[in-house]
């Protein structure tokens, strides 16, 4: 049973590793623009040519304020103002002489200059911890959760999403009001992208697709693992296996597109929170247990415990 179960094991790593890689929406190869200092040129980019573009580099931040639209009218410069790299939490960052920590709000400002569309275009968002209101050129195109500068007036929520919008114009205001105080961590910590709605959306669909295969596939083998211990009790190491296919699959419907939202719609975002860090901080163990119960003589007992005892400090804060 030993190497069936360590190639199965090898394939679905595999499997994982390569629907991130094909899927991750972006093309290799090519060199992207970068934000500077509140600003993006996007006038040689070829949406038609090379896809979606991400939005990464400085963009301006204003800490401990949800500032709209109206407040930049006019204006081109607002007190307060600092630059911070995205993709990034702001968790660290320093403001006046002091290092953030996750809780609080903060508006980020991106100008790009474009070439004029004649099709929808669309801003492609994933995990923003753990509020935002997202406008473009004074319009609000998306929102997750209630934003708000306390902890008694927001509401979080993990809502990754494509927000659609059309315009005529060669040049895009973004603003992205976000705040957090339930969330160890703050802000967008995932790329934003933009490009034509079609190719947002198809690649939004390309990524549920291969994330709800790959749990899929993994949760069936998780059965099939669990039926084999109860037919043969002795065999412990089907049991961890099982038990660690299931976590995975769990934890794939809560992460990425996080579907396991649209599954459960009623489910609330403390709960869905909590199941996350359980399923990622079982999934340790159980693959620790696993390869005890294979290589038992080599896997020393005390070595198992120390493991065990430091198996938090595997998964990132």
């Amino acid at each position: 049973m030993k190497k069936p179960i360590l190639k199965i094991f090898v394939f679905f790593a595999v499997l994982i590793w390569l629907s991130s890689a094909v899927f991750s929406g972006g093309k290799l190869g090519i060199h992207t623009p970068k934000a500077i200092d509140g600003q993006m040129d996007l006038r040689d980019w070829d949406f038609a040519e090379s896809g979606p573009v991400q939005l990464s580099g400085y963009w301006e931040f204003y800490w401990d304020s949800l500032f709209g639209p109206e407040d930049f009218k006019g204006k081109t410069e607002k007190a307060g103002r600092v630059y911070i790299k995205l993709p990034k939490t702001w968790n660290g960052l320093e403001v006046n002489g002091k290092k953030l920590s996750g809780a609080g709000c903060g508006t980020y400002r991106l100008n790009v200059l474009i070439k004029k569309q004649h099709e929808p275009v669309a801003l492609r968002l994933r995990t923003i911890g753990s509020a935002f209101s997202l406008f473009v050129n004074g319009e609000k195109v998306g929102s997750a959760g209630l934003v708000g500068p306390s902890r008694d007036l927001s509401e979080p929520e993990w809502a990754p999403q494509a927000a659609v919008f059309n315009t005529d114009s060669d040049h895009l205001e973004i603003i992205l009001q976000v705040s957090n105080f339930r969330h160890r961590k703050g802000g967008p910590g995932t790329v934003i992208q933009l490009g034509f709605a079609r190719d947002i959306l198809k690649s939004k669909e390309l990524n549920l697709a291969a994330e709800l295969f790959v749990c899929g596939s993994i949760f069936i083998m998780g059965l099939y693992h669990l039926g084999i211990f109860g037919l043969r009790r002795k065999d412990r190491a089907s049991l961890f296996f099982g038990l660690f296919c299931l976590s995975i699959a769990v934890y794939t419907l809560l992460s990425g597109e996080r579907f396991f939202a649209h599954i459960f719609p009623s489910s609330s975002w403390f709960l869905r929170v909590r199941l996350t860090n359980l399923t990622s901080f079982a999934s340790v163990p159980f693959f620790l247990l696993f390869l005890h119960s294979l290589f038992s003589e080599e896997f020393r007992k005390k070595i198992l415990r120390a493991l065990l005892i430091a198996s938090p400090s595997f998964w990132p804060s």
